[in-house]
């Protein structure tokens, strides 16, 4: 039997792709591969032979020509993964090995090449999701600067986004080291100032980013302790001061003056 759970899909220079179940009996069922130049002929291939593989495949071509292709694999109940980029040689993935999964597959590629899958969990009767995106790294040299009821923070972005662009951090703040919290969400910034607090208090802080798989890990701790900045004199003091040093060198002045009187 040829040509069960077939997907079918085109590159940019119009070549036709196909994924297919190949079964020779009811124990033996391969993922298999067929491909045709725009004006060439037909050439197939087995992808994957491990036992009984190859249901419910779904192809997608992403814009390099790369081919992709999710599929089931019956014996092990898992959800399966082949990848070919151009002129290259195919790889097999388990991509979820949960108890019955990988039913009902669909496959699609975005514009920045990231796969997305589709499927179905028979064990739990749950739509499921997988993707080669992930959520992004820690954010990096964090740093605490303290001020007058206030600390101002500022970091750099993580080393990996995941495949997916930041959207947000997450300002967590404690007083004791460990003991951070949320306190603020901002978005694709990379500084925020933490105003309203006890000078003389040390505060701690982490910093994680966002992207659209979700909250990475916290930054590596980082703390302050906001000081009072001294008064500055108002203009009018300045001047009392002054005149007040006036009166006191007259009359230094003025005493001199009258002892040497005195005197004479």
């Amino acid at each position: 039997e040829v040509g069960y759970s077939n997907s079918i899909a085109l590159d940019n220079e119009g070549g036709v792709h196909v994924s297919y179940l190949y079964s020779m009996d009811h124990f033996v069922r391969n993922l298999k591969y067929a491909y045709k130049p725009k004006d060439g002929s037909w050439s197939n291939y087995t992808i994957d032979s491990t036992a009984h593989v190859g249901s419910f495949s779904s192809l997608a071509i992403d814009k390099k020509d790369g081919i992709h292709i999710s599929y089931y694999d019956i014996t092990n109940g898992d959800l399966k993964y082949a990848y070919k980029p151009k002129d290259r040689s195919w790889s097999n993935y388990t991509i979820d090995f949960a108890d019955n999964v990988g039913l009902y597959t669909s496959i699609a590629v975005d514009n920045s090449n990231h796969v997305h899958i589709s499927y179905y969990d028979d064990t739990n009767h749950e739509l499921k999701y997988a993707t080669d995106i992930t959520i992004p790294s820690a954010p990096q040299n964090v740093n605490a600067t303290p001020g007058d009821s206030k600390v101002m923070l500022t970091w750099d972005a993580p080393t990996s986004d995941g495949g997916s662009p930041v959207t947000n951090y997450n300002v967590y703040r404690g007083i004791t080291p460990g003991g951070e919290t949320l306190v603020k969400m901002v978005g694709n910034i990379l500084n925020y100032t933490d105003t309203g607090l006890d000078n003389g208090e040390t505060y701690y802080y982490k910093i994680s980013a966002l992207n659209s798989m979700g909250e990475g890990p916290q930054s590596n701790e980082v703390n302050a302790t906001p000081f009072a900045l001294p008064k500055e004199k108002s203009i009018f003091e300045e001047i009392w001061l002054w005149i007040f040093i006036g009166i006191i060198v007259i009359a230094f002045i003025v005493i001199a003056f009258l002892l040497r009187m005195k005197e004479v």
